[in-house]
C-alpha cells in the first residue's frame, strides 16, 4: 500500500499476505482478497488513528515465486528502536517468514555495525515453532520445532554479515534507510 513504512507510520501487517498460491483462479482471488484488506476494521482503524485519508491510499500487489526458506525475518539498515543509523537490526527465524512479520515468534534479534559489520549484540531466545510449505499440499502449515533447534542460533556470523551488506546496498540504492524482508 502506499502508506505503507513511512518514517512516523509502518502499517506493518495492516494488509494481507498470502504464501504458496497454486493456479491462475487462486492467484486471482488472492489478489482481490488482497486489495480488500485495504478495508478491514484494522486497516481503517489503524488509517483513522494516524490520520490518513482513505480514498488516498492505493495498493499494488506484488506476485512473487515463493522460496522454501530454511530461514526468514526482517532486517532494518537503520535500528529501528533506537533510530540510530550506523546500526543494522536483523530478525530470524526457522522456516518462512510469516511467523516474524505477523508478531507471532520472538526471533532471533542482532545488531550488525554498519561500518564494520561486526555483530554488536545477539539475543537468541527460544522458537517454539515455524511455517513451512507442506510439500504434498502446496499448502503453509505450522511445524513445531524440538528444544535443540528452537534454542539454537538461526543465522551464522557470516550470513548476518552477508544481510547486512545486502542491506547497505538497498539503503545505498534507494538513499534513505530501509525495510526488507529476506528469505
Amino acid at each position: 500500500a502506499t502508506a505503507e513504512d513511512l518514517p512516523d507510520a509502518s502499517f506493518a501487517g495492516q494488509q494481507a499476505t498470502f504464501l504458496n498460491v497454486r493456479g491462475k483462479k487462486d492467484l486471482v482471488q488472492a489478489v482481490k482478497d488482497c486489495w480488500a484488506s485495504l478495508f478491514e476494521p484494522r486497516a481503517i482503524f489503524y488509517r483513522e488513528r494516524k490520520g490518513f485519508e482513505h480514498e488516498k491510499v492505493l495498493m499494488s500487489v506484488i506476485v512473487q515465486k515463493m522460496v522454501d526458506s530454511e530461514s526468514a525475518g526482517v532486517m532494518f539498515t537503520s535500528n529501528p528502536v533506537t533510530n540510530d543509523e550506523s546500526e543494522i537490526s536483523i530478525e530470524a527465524a526457522w522456516g518462512l517468514g510469516e511467523a516474524v512479520v505477523a508478531g507471532q515468534v520472538n526471533p532471533d534479534r542482532y545488531l550488525i555495525d554498519k561500518e564494520t559489520l561486526g555483530i554488536k549484540k545477539k539475543d537468541v531466545p527460544r522458537k517454539d515453532f515455524m511455517y513451512i510449505r507442506d510439500i504434498s499440499t502446496g499448502k503453509t502449515v505450522k511445524e513445531n520445532l524440538t528444544e535443540e533447534t528452537g534454542s539454537k542460533q538461526v543465522l551464522k556470523e557470516e550470513d548476518m554479515q552477508e544481510l547486512a551488506r545486502f542491506g547497505k546496498t538497498i539503503e545505498e540504492h534507494y538513499n534513505w534507510p530501509q525495510d526488507i524482508e529476506w528469505a
